[in-house]
């Protein structure tokens, strides 16, 4: 017992310290490295920004990849036009927004 004690002291002043550090550093890294952007949107006079922090990718969805949202996910009287789209390369669902939901009072306020 007294040398697993030992071999733990051992290893916590060496590799696990210098782990330890290493993470730190890491994390301060990307704190100071981690970027939001926003995008300011504008029709006519009203415009609004959306905050972005993490872009995947920007890529053009064909209009043969974009399907109306199915009644059993539409909620019933919305007045907005969403649509689903998906990817190319993934096959992955994207929700595309409305632009009128968009600059609508209940989305830009």
């Amino acid at each position: 017992m007294k040398g697993a004690q030992e071999l733990l002291a051992a290893k916590r002043s060496g590799e696990l310290a210098e782990l330890s550090k290493l993470f730190e550093e890491t994390r301060r890294i990307l704190l100071e490295h981690h970027r939001e952007l926003a995008v300011v949107l504008m029709r006519g006079e009203k415009r609004f920004a959306i905050s972005i922090d993490l872009v995947e990718a920007v890529e053009r969805i064909s209009e043969e990849n974009i399907k109306p949202m199915s009644p059993v996910l539409a909620e019933r009287g919305n007045r907005h036009q969403w649509r689903i789209g998906k990817r190319s390369k993934t096959n992955q669902p994207i929700l595309l927004l409305d632009e009128d939901f968009l600059y609508s009072s209940g989305a830009a306020n």
